[in-house]
């Protein structure tokens, strides 16, 4: 009866041990997860968390070949000024996020310009892992550039000169441009379009000058025009 007993225990090793090497056996065989992006470098503006800068693309996208049920993945960034989020929610470094499919978007920012390179570790559901890295770079914000241009628009009635000024040439690199801010003989005039126009009602020399502010409110350096109207 013991003998039985030895010989069944015994059996029960061996299927054990039977399963647990088949179950190994086909996990070794499992392909590893591949792990790629859209782009090998992503340009985006420094302190520019809203996407103000348009131009430039801070959403990235992430695949996994083959498609596994579900994705672990985390990134190291030692500069600590990159940041990421996913689905809305800001991913941490070195923290572990689980996200289903093969494709994942990203959203990046940084916080000063430069060139940082980012590890991004995945590990599938059988803990098979693939390692990528991603180039951010990230530019400063540059200054916007003023241009005016002045049209004498209508002279027809007496002693009064009305004028166009437009500031439809200011530039603005990376970002956008919020205000134009116009002074005319000294009094200021601000317009959230390019464009203004004014009446003079006197002779003489008249002074106009533009500088315009973008979305981090950056300045332009001031252009000043003369007017004179004989």
């Amino acid at each position: 009866m013991r003998i039985r007993s030895i010989n069944i225990s015994l059996l029960l090793v061996l299927v054990l041990c039977s399963c647990s090497d088949k179950y190994a056996s086909l996990v070794a065989l499992a392909p590893s997860p591949q792990l790629s992006f859209d782009r090998d470098t992503v340009v985006i503006r420094e302190m520019d968390p809203l996407y103000f800068a348009g131009v430039l693309n801070p959403f990235v996208r992430m695949f996994s070949v083959p498609a596994p049920p579900q994705m672990n993945i985390q990134y190291y960034d030692p500069s600590g000024t990159v940041h990421f989020r996913y689905r809305g929610v800001q991913m941490e470094e070195g923290k572990a996020i689980i996200v289903a499919g093969d494709s994942t978007l990203l959203f990046c920012s940084c916080d000063t310009a430069g060139v940082y390179p980012i590890d991004f570790f995945l590990e599938d559901h059988l803990g098979k892992t693939d390692t990528r890295q991603l180039m951010i770079h990230c530019v400063g914000n540059d200054r916007p550039k003023a241009d005016l241009t002045i049209t004498l628009t209508d002279s027809s009635i007496t002693d009064s000169w009305e004028y166009h000024f437009d500031g439809s040439g200011s530039k603005k690199l990376y970002g956008l441009i919020r205000g134009y801010y116009f002074t005319i003989d000294n009094q200021p005039v601000y317009a959230a379009a390019a464009v203004a126009g004014y009446v003079f009602h006197s002779r003489g020399e008249h002074m106009v000058s533009l500088y315009v502010t973008d979305d981090q409110d950056y300045h332009s350096d001031t252009i000043i025009k003369k007017i004179l109207i004989p």
